[in-house]
């Protein structure tokens, strides 16, 4: 397991990343999303040794050690492409194998094998300036595959990728948790994050401000919030969410009402419908999956910085 304890940087007087901790797990995607700006790619140079930490630290933690974390331990891509432009793209690929630690043989065996894997072999020994901006995005993502780390480090890897290609690396994701790898990645493509990750943060200001894990293939945005729909026989006046005992009146319209609940455990969600079962007549209740895209905007745009830790 890839463990970040308590980890903090500040550029100046800003506070770039406050107090992260995180856990990536083997065989499963850690997905850490947020708005431009939320300390995302400050969070991953910590991790894989490009920025230092104010605070805090990174380590590998096996049943019967834990220690720093090695080079070789991590494939990382990067939000901005360093690519060399003017070099053979089998020429990159190598030369990434043989600064993980590869021989030679090694390197050229394994570039072959995932230029293929992406379907770039036929342009081996054509120059990355060449490629256009997906294809790049496929190098770079087989540099970082190469040398077979145990954790990937992933910045917006579906960046620039059509759907087809955006498709093609989700599944090869998954195919490196197969294989016991764990993966950390961070996009912008929500609804493809919700479907591939086993644990979903959301980051902003720097903390992070939600933590859940995905439910059957659907996200349960925050185990602690829950949005209910109430069904009444008469139509009522809406009131405010003090009288329902909800954190929030969504919305309000002729004999029904949506409402969210804030609460800590499942009893006390039911505790809670119970209560507002008792203020009115009431027909039926009914439960509404909000999706990854409706849970971040609520939480980025309201949410307290009060969680911090994960997992």
């Amino acid at each position: 397991m890839l463990r970040v304890l308590n980890m903090s940087k500040k550029f100046g007087n800003f506070p770039a990343v406050s107090d992260v901790s995180l856990s990536v797990k083997g065989g499963q995607i850690l997905s850490l999303i947020g708005p431009n700006g939320a300390g995302k790619s400050s969070t991953f140079r910590m991790i894989v040794g490009l920025l230092r930490p104010d605070s805090g630290s990174v380590v590998i933690q096996d049943s019967s050690a834990i220690r720093e974390v090695r080079r070789e331990d991590v494939g990382f891509l990067p939000e901005e492409r360093g690519l060399y432009q003017d070099v053979r793209i089998g020429d990159v690929l190598e030369y990434w194998g043989r600064i993980r630690g590869m021989s030679k043989a090694d390197s050229k065996s394994a570039s072959r094998h995932w230029l293929d894997k992406f379907e770039l072999s036929g342009k081996r020994s054509e120059k990355v300036s060449t490629l256009s901006k997906g294809n790049q995005q496929k190098l770079q993502l087989a540099c970082c595959l190469i040398h077979q780390p145990r954790y990937l480090i992933l910045d917006e890897p579906f960046s620039g990728l059509d759907p087809v290609n955006q498709e093609a690396v989700s599944t090869l994701l998954h195919q490196q948790c197969q294989l016991g790898v764990g993966i950390l990645l961070s996009a912008h493509q929500l609804s493809l994050v919700q479907r591939i990750s086993d644990h979903i943060l959301i980051i902003k200001q720097g903390q992070i401000v939600s933590d859940s894990p995905p439910d059957n293939g659907q996200a349960q945005i925050h185990p602690a919030i829950r949005a209910v729909q109430i069904f009444f026989n008469d139509d009522i006046e809406p009131e405010n969410s003090d009288h329902w005992d909800a954190s929030e009146v969504v919305s309000a319209n002729p004999g029904n009402l949506t409402l969210r609940l804030q609460v800590a455990t499942p009893s006390e969600f039911y505790s809670r419908l119970s209560t507002i079962a008792a203020r009115a007549d009431v027909r039926d209740i009914g439960i509404i999956k909000e999706d990854l895209h409706q849970r971040y905007l609520s939480v980025v745009k309201d949410s307290p910085q009060s969680s911090k830790s994960s997992q």
